[in-house]
């Protein structure tokens, strides 16, 4: 039997549909964003031409999926554009959409080989995140065997839920316990009262009442937020209405006499809750309202029965304190030697120094 590289249409559908959904679940812990309706809603939104799904199969098995975008880029001081290759999902995801089973050496290779082969044709080739110990992250090492750049650029913390609540709460350090309780008093001695509750339907309402506390936070603060983006919260919008209709919204939110004060906007799949956007009021920042919501989400998701918490990308210090296992993220470059890249780099460079003589 001999390997065979294809390309499938989009939408997938049929047989291809199930051979992705069968791979996307298949592993220790499978994420929200490699399923096949985050991809497409993804593609809907933000691909163009060039996209394509290119299945491994062996005989009639599909070992391997993945939906690579290929197209041309332009910084706006060059005069000339570069053809980048990169994963769909490449600028707005956490998740490299490889889908490959656990250990399957023989597709990674099959893999490996494509993408070093195809590296050759455009002026970058880049792969942003594989994350250790996921079934993708196999092809960092054989890439970087290949010549390709490695750079490590996050991390990715992932808390244990799996002991319950009462042993959390003992394993936390001694001064995150002691902070959380004195907010709390202070929190109510002002006469603040605030309540958690899940919400499981994404709707118009609860879209609006995100994006208006994110601007907020960022008129006070700066912070910038994906909902503040029209194109990106069209994209919310259309991943929370799916994830609604698969039981997957999860949506945490403190209100105080019904209005917002702060929310967590994340995903429950396969056992796990993945905390993708937050924020907060910042009339509320003096009592640490995130650090407080974070202590009774984690509760709650140990009462519900939910088994880890997968903080994503960033190695905040509030992930940090609540001691979770830290993932590596990766970031796998090839850059072909030639002069349209020594010119993207000549202006850079030079974009660099007129910032430093203006500082």
């Amino acid at each position: 039997m001999s390997w065979i590289c294809e390309e499938w249409p989009l939408p997938l559908a049929g047989d291809c549909a199930d051979a992705w959904d069968r791979l996307a679940e298949d592993g220790v812990h499978p994420h929200i964003q490699t399923t096949r309706w985050w991809v497409e809603v993804w593609l809907e939104h933000f691909a163009s031409d060039g996209v394509r799904v290119l299945a491994f199969r062996r005989d009639r098995d599909v070992r391997a999926l993945l939906p690579m975008w290929e197209r041309r880029e332009r910084d706006p001081r060059s005069p000339v554009s570069h053809r980048v290759l990169s994963p769909a999902g490449d600028g707005f995801t956490d998740a490299l959409p490889l889908l490959v089973r656990d250990g399957d050496g023989e597709a990674m290779e099959q893999v490996a080989a494509w993408l070093d082969d195809a590296s050759r044709r455009v002026h970058e080739a880049r792969l942003l995140p594989l994350i250790e110990g996921t079934a993708s992250f196999p092809l960092a090492e054989r890439l970087a065997g290949r010549g390709w750049e490695r750079q490590r650029v996050e991390g990715n913390p992932l808390l244990d839920l799996s002991p319950g609540w009462e042993a959390l709460e003992r394993a936390v350090g001694k001064n995150l316990r002691h902070d959380v309780a004195k907010k709390k008093r202070r929190l109510a001695e002002v006469g603040h009262v605030v309540e958690l509750t899940l919400e499981t339907c994404c709707d118009t309402t609860l879209l609006a009442g995100l994006t208006e506390l994110s601007r907020l936070r960022f008129q006070a603060e700066g912070h910038k937020s994906s909902l503040l983006d029209p194109a990106r919260r069209a994209f919310i919008g259309k991943v929370g209405r799916l994830a609604t209709e698969r039981g997957a919204f999860a949506c945490y939110t403190c209100r105080e006499e019904g209005g917002l004060v702060a929310y967590r906007l994340g995903f429950l799949h396969r056992g796990a809750f993945f905390d993708w956007i937050t924020s907060y009021d910042p009339a509320f920042f003096p009592f640490s309202i995130g650090k407080l919501m974070l202590w009774d989400v984690v509760e709650d998701l140990c009462r519900r029965g939910v088994t880890r918490l997968d903080f994503m990308a960033g190695e905040e210090d509030y992930k940090l304190k609540w001691n979770p296992e830290v993932r590596g993220m990766w970031r796998l470059r090839h850059r072909r030697p030639g002069p349209v890249n020594a010119l993207r780099d000549g202006v850079r460079a030079l974009g660099r120094m007129k910032a430093a003589w203006k500082l």
